[in-house]
């Protein structure tokens, strides 16, 4: 029964949020190839990460053990650094696209070693933003639980990858 709890607040915080967080997930981010361009398709596109979000607070609520405290506390804080990490992963995005296009369009040395660094400035900015919030964590949490998060979030992603590659074989 605890556990049933941890997962429904967790999932109720995730969906209700603060009204900034709110207003991050409103915006206008393009979903997988698949369902771009097509406004019945955007519907499919929230459902979709609605549904891979559920699953991943359910999964790291289990491999974190949380008791009804901890995720009271805790996810509040874990969507704050998702939010940032979704930004930092859309301009990585970006500037891999662009590094990309650079190489194939045959760009000058001096071009492609400027989008080099924006790309590089873009990764260590998305491992910053744990090295910001593993302190953070630690207020709420005992560090073997933020240790589990880490690895938790790995096993977590092998597994929708998994998931994907079953998917596409059948």
């Amino acid at each position: 029964m605890n556990r049933f709890l941890c997962i429904l607040l967790a999932a109720l915080t995730i969906s209700c949020g603060s009204p900034s967080s709110r207003n991050a997930q409103e915006k206008d981010i393009p979903g997988p190839p698949h369902v771009v361009g097509n406004p019945k398709d955007k519907h499919k596109d929230e459902n979709w990460k609605e549904k891979i979000m559920a699953e991943k607070v359910a999964f790291l609520t289990k491999e974190l053990d949380l008791t009804t405290e901890e995720a009271q506390k805790f996810w509040p804080i874990y969507n704050q650094c998702d939010n940032e990490h979704e930004v930092v992963f859309d301009s990585l995005g970006v500037s891999y696209r662009a590094l990309e296009k650079a190489i194939a369009d045959g760009s000058d040395e001096a071009t492609i070693s400027k989008m080099l660094d924006a790309y590089t400035d873009a990764v260590i900015a998305s491992h910053s933003i744990d090295a910001k919030y593993i302190p953070l964590y630690k207020e709420v949490l005992p560090a073997k639980k933020v240790a589990k998060l880490f690895v938790g979030e790995e096993k977590f992603r092998r597994q929708q990858i998994h998931k994907l590659h079953n998917k596409g074989n059948k």
